[in-house]
């Protein structure tokens, strides 16, 4: 809502460093329509600021700036806990490398294996690891990718069976194989919650 990002804006040069993380973790999501006015906060003062705006920034950071420094940084200190190595998966899938995201997502999962969202994270990484590896030729690689995703993504729909986009995921990944009607079972079924 356009409002709210009016309302939020102003907020990234307050006095209060709270203000301005909180500012920045706020407008995240639609950090490519509101990019230009976080690029100053890549160069705050406050390093929790740098982070947050090197994650709102992450698809197009430099790593060797200082706010990339930062967050490089913040990732070392979280490496070892379920939603670090989720972030870290995050960051390399938005940077366009599926194949490292599932090195994090995988990582993610054994910290927290009845973790949904982690599954689901490294399902999709799968999937889309597995087309790159189908453009580069290998066709037996990519298929094991694949029923690789699927089996993540029946596991978070054990985990959590009222999730309408896990189920939906689901029923896409079994398109791919043509398994057209465990597909559309699926997707009945996501529809349906």
């Amino acid at each position: 809502r356009p409002e709210v990002a009016q309302t939020l804006l102003p907020m990234l040069t307050d006095d209060d460093a709270l203000v301005r993380v909180e500012a920045v973790g706020a407008l995240e999501p639609i950090a490519e329509r509101v990019g230009p006015a976080l690029v100053p906060r890549l160069e705050d003062p406050v390093r929790a600021v740098r982070v947050q705006a090197g994650w709102a920034l992450r698809r197009q950071l430099a790593m060797e700036t200082r706010a990339g420094r930062d967050l490089q940084a913040y990732f070392a200190e979280n490496a070892d806990q379920p939603a670090g190595a989720l972030m870290m998966g995050t960051f390399h899938r938005d940077r366009g490398r599926p194949d490292l995201a599932v090195g994090a997502f995988r990582q993610a999962v054994k910290f927290e294996p009845a973790g949904a969202p982690q599954r689901h994270a490294l399902a999709v990484a799968l999937s889309h690891t597995a087309l790159q590896v189908e453009q580069a030729g290998n066709a037996d690689q990519a298929s094991r990718y694949r029923r690789e995703a699927i089996d993540e993504l029946l596991m978070a729909c054990r985990l959590a069976p009222r999730d309408a986009e896990m189920a939906h995921a689901l029923g896409l990944a079994f398109a791919e194989v043509a398994k057209v009607s465990t597909a559309i079972e699926w997707l009945e079924r996501a529809c349906a919650i």
